[in-house]
């Protein structure tokens, strides 16, 4: 090797030896898979974009909001079965390192190795189109072109069988159970499906508890499909007795339920049966909110912890939209609070909203981690003109 090549290949080396002992904190995407199988891919490169979005917050970290993966490989273990995932990243169409994401859904740490500048180890291999890398975890990287030999990063050959494999000692042998909803006790679910104890940081925002009534679709007869008018009388309920709005505080629930759910009617933003498009969610909120003289406006939001955390902290409980959701499916629900935890053990945060989901009479979670993707929610802001 020539004097450059060993020289990017020692610092490559270095930082990735000092990020496997650096503890990191970063929000844990669930993982709802047995022991036997191997987290997907989709998966992982959720758990990866969290990752690189928490870590934008340390110090002379190179990665931004404009941070995205450009390139995905797949690693195997000695035997051929999936070990792990590195995504390569790009920060405005300048290369800015990776991160690997362990694919054993028993490994507790899953972002094994990282890097904001590095390249990835198995860069030096030449590979073709048919070769793979073998990843057995601690660096340990090795080109496979099929051979019953392995090609390692120093240039030399090894016996497929003679090959060391940390990652399989971090395995717990445990069965990973599948995380369950609904959630009424942050802590006690963190501390089920995570390693805890989780314990409540200062990141926490609650005013409007005491004007929640939690109304539900059960509530009210004669409808169907209406958590979306469900949910507005809530949020209706919530910001007019936050803010002492007579117009709204003056009226029955159900009176408003029945005012908001017939003006989707009449304007097609409410179908009884059939629900309310999301298209038309902006303007019925805003339409309904004007039916009780409180003026209005609603902006889409991709429902991140960043942007939830910031409508919250600001007084404006939200309506956020679920998209096939595990437990909930296609729904509507009002937030109103948030709460983060961390974990005395490994340092990561867990994340939560607080809603009214139009079903129970008290107040239930989302873990954020599990909806902050454009596919999965969008919160509906909601600013007070």
């Amino acid at each position: 090797l020539g004097g450059t090549k060993m020289k990017r290949r020692f610092l490559t080396i270095f930082m990735a030896a000092i990020i496997l002992v650096v503890p990191v904190n970063m929000s844990a995407a669930a993982v709802n898979v047995s022991v036997q199988d191997t987290i997907p891919v989709e998966v992982a490169e959720i758990i990866a974009t969290y990752f690189v979005r928490d870590a934008q917050g340390m110090a002379d970290n190179q990665w931004t909001s404009d941070t995205a993966i450009v390139d995905t490989v797949t690693m195997y273990d000695e035997n051929g079965a999936v070990s792990a995932y590195s995504f390569e990243l790009e920060t405005g169409g300048k290369d800015t390192g990776y991160v690997v994401v362990c694919a054993y859904p028993d490994v507790v740490n899953k972002v094994l190795e990282y890097s904001d500048s590095a390249e990835p180890l198995y860069s030096e291999f030449d590979l073709s189109s048919t070769d793979s890398v073998v990843y057995t975890g601690l660096l340990n990287y090795y080109e496979d072109d099929g051979d019953s030999q392995l090609l390692t990063l120093n240039n030399t050959t090894i016996d497929r069988d003679d090959i060391t494999a940390p990652l399989s000692e971090l395995r717990s042998g445990m069965t990973i159970s599948v995380q369950q909803y609904p959630i009424t006790d942050p802590f006690e679910w963190a501390d089920e499906y995570y390693e805890g104890p989780f314990v409540a940081t200062e990141y926490w925002q609650n005013d409007f508890e005491a004007y929640c009534n939690y109304r539900t679709t059960s509530d009210f007869s004669g409808y169907e499909d209406h958590c979306g008018p469900t949910a507005i009388t809530n949020l209706l309920e919530m910001i007019g007795g936050y803010n002492d709005y007579s117009s709204i505080t003056s009226e029955d629930y159900e009176d408003i339920f029945e005012a908001v759910a017939d003006y989707g009617i009449e304007n097609n933003y409410y179908n009884n049966p059939g629900g309310s498009p999301r298209s038309t969610l902006p303007d019925y909120i805003e339409g309904a909110f004007d039916l009780f003289d409180v003026t209005v406006t609603v902006t889409n939001y991709t429902a991140t912890y960043s942007r939830i955390s910031t409508e919250l902290e600001n007084q404006r409980p939200f309506y956020l939209t679920l998209n096939d959701h595990s437990y909930y499916g296609d729904h509507g629900v009002a937030g109103f609070a948030y709460t983060r935890l961390q974990s005395e053990t490994t340092g990561y945060y867990l994340s939560f909203v607080k809603i009214a989901d139009g079903w129970s009479h008290s107040g239930r979670y989302l873990d954020i981690s599990s909806i902050q993707s454009s596919d999965d929610a969008t919160l509906r802001a909601i600013r007070i003109s």
